[in-house]
């Protein structure tokens, strides 16, 4: 028990100070270029906000995981049954935990200086494309539900098949305009990766033009120099003329 007890004191002690190490970043992060800066009121929302999302992002992983592990092991054991509700369960719980465990990795990335356009396509992507459809089918399945207990009072049997019909139709449209918009999303990543590689490939053709017409440029000094070198001088030939005309008299 005391062990537990001194175990979560340095926990708490180390998480106070990795928030507190990551309200710095993320200030100074924010406040680089700027004239003003930050003042004590600005730096202590930003701490409680850092704190509050890590302690429920750790509470929250940890919770869900005890509960799924107890609800593994139950089921495994025969004590509880597998319902639709238990499903719901797990799938809201684990979608707040997934949100939340995603949420404070982009706060950590800020805080590390990361460049951050690919966690928020990252972020449009999973959101629009998982997040909302997945929200959709919960209220689908949670509306056919009601409908399967309420089936024989009519006029609310009645008004929940007009609201699942017009949530199905909802989701559907969406589902086809989000398709559109993730392929379009990969197209321009696609294009900025090919731009990028193309980038790339002109300064290294570039550079290995420069680089052609330097080794050019020094072979043909190095042939000017050698052509001046062996090219017989006029006043040796004149010399050596007059040397022999000499020793021929």
């Amino acid at each position: 028990m005391i062990e537990d007890v001194i175990y979560n004191q340095w926990s708490i002690i180390l998480g106070l100070l990795y928030t507190g190490w990551l309200t710095s970043r993320i200030v100074k992060r924010t406040t680089k270029g700027r004239k003003e800066k930050a003042g004590c009121v600005d730096v202590i929302r930003v701490f409680l906000i850092i704190g509050g999302l890590f302690g429920l992002t750790v509470f929250g992983s940890v919770a869900f995981g005890s509960m799924f592990i107890r609800t593994l092991s139950s089921l495994i054991n025969g004590t509880l049954v597998f319902s639709i509700e238990l499903f719901a369960e797990l799938i809201c719980y684990g979608t707040m935990v997934a949100v939340l465990v995603f949420a404070f990795i982009g706060v950590m990335l800020y805080g590390m200086g990361r460049d951050m356009r690919r966690y928020n396509r990252l972020a449009r992507l999973l959101g629009l494309g998982v997040l909302v459809p997945l929200i959709m089918l919960v209220f689908e399945g949670a509306l056919i539900y009601a409908l399967v207990i309420n089936i024989y009072n009519i006029p609310l049997s009645v008004l929940l098949m007009v609201f699942i019909l017009i949530l199905l139709i909802g989701i559907i449209l969406y589902v086809k305009i989000i398709r559109e918009e993730i392929t379009d999303l990969i197209e321009k990543e696609k294009n900025a990766s090919k731009s990028k590689e193309n980038k790339t490939k002109g300064i290294t053709q570039d550079k290995s033009v420069t680089r052609s017409q330097t080794a050019n440029h020094s072979r043909q000094e190095s042939n000017r120099s050698t052509q001046r070198t062996n090219k017989p001088d006029p006043h040796n030939d004149e010399w050596k003329r007059r040397s022999n005309r000499r020793k021929k008299r």
